[in-house]
């Protein structure tokens, strides 16, 4: 087929149109691809971020709240709290002593009251005359009340009424720290005594803490606490200890053993 120098030229043009635009479209495929690609990158990113930001808040609330539940267990926060309900039972005491019409009544109705003043688990209240320093009230064993307690000693010697009432006598808020059996475990266990004087009864009112068993009971506040923690729908959080035996997973099987088995 005989074509003239201007088809010719026409086809020529048009071919090269064509393919010009096949690459055009070639390269704009290819560059919406990378850029695509670049997005899904970077959404990626964004949402490891954001992920990454999320469990970090996390694991700064659960620490923040393990830190809580250690603080509550150390000697000085121990002693704040004895302060407080020493001072709630005092102001009480100062009230009813207030408010009655004679001292031998009072100190029948204030004895009554520190009697059966006792609360939590087997949280209690004695109180011993700081002359004799006989025991004038004790609200979990009241066989003692009326017997000495001045010759008294724990497993180390220690005489500690003596001391609680020393303490009192030269302090607002006096604290002595003596082992003594714990009720609620039957076990000899450190404890700390605060005791404050009632100068009109010549009465040391006294409540103390068993530490061994408070910190155990704080450590176990803490590992369910975390038990508890959840990080997304399948996330969660466990706790070791430096020998990497697990202390608190969420498969209860895994508690007690070795991270590195």
């Amino acid at each position: 087929m005989n074509l003239s120098i201007r088809a010719r030229l026409t086809i020529l043009a048009s071919t090269a149109l064509v393919l010009l635009g096949a690459i055009f479209t070639i390269q704009t495929l290819i560059t919406k691809e990378s850029v695509l690609t670049a997005e899904y990158e970077n959404v990626g990113i964004a949402v490891r971020d954001v992920l990454e930001n999320s469990l970090k808040a996390q694991v700064d609330t659960a620490m923040s709240s393990t830190e809580l539940i250690y603080q509550q267990g150390k000697l000085e926060s121990i002693k704040a709290e004895i302060a407080e309900e020493l001072k709630v039972i005092h102001h009480t005491v100062e009230e009813i002593y207030s408010e009655t019409t004679s001292k031998e009544l009072a100190e029948q109705h204030i004895e009554a009251f520190l009697n059966h003043y006792s609360w939590g688990d087997g949280r209690y209240v004695f109180s011993y005359d700081a002359t004799s320093i006989a025991y004038k009230t004790h609200s979990m064993n009241p066989k003692v009340i009326n017997q000495s307690a001045k010759d008294l000693r724990d497993e180390n010697g220690v005489y500690y009424a003596r001391n609680i009432v020393k303490v009192a006598l030269g302090n607002k808020v006096g604290f002595t720290e003596y082992t003594f059996t714990n009720p609620n475990t039957n076990k000899s266990e450190n404890k700390i005594t605060g005791a404050m004087l009632f100068r009109p009864l010549n009465l040391v009112i006294a409540t103390g803490e068993y530490i061994t068993t408070l910190r155990a009971v704080k450590q176990e506040q803490a590992l369910a606490m975390l038990n508890k923690a959840k990080f997304g729908t399948n996330g969660y959080f466990w706790v070791q200890d430096y020998n990497g035996v697990i202390l608190s997973h969420p498969k209860q099987s895994l508690i007690g053993t070795s991270i590195g088995n």
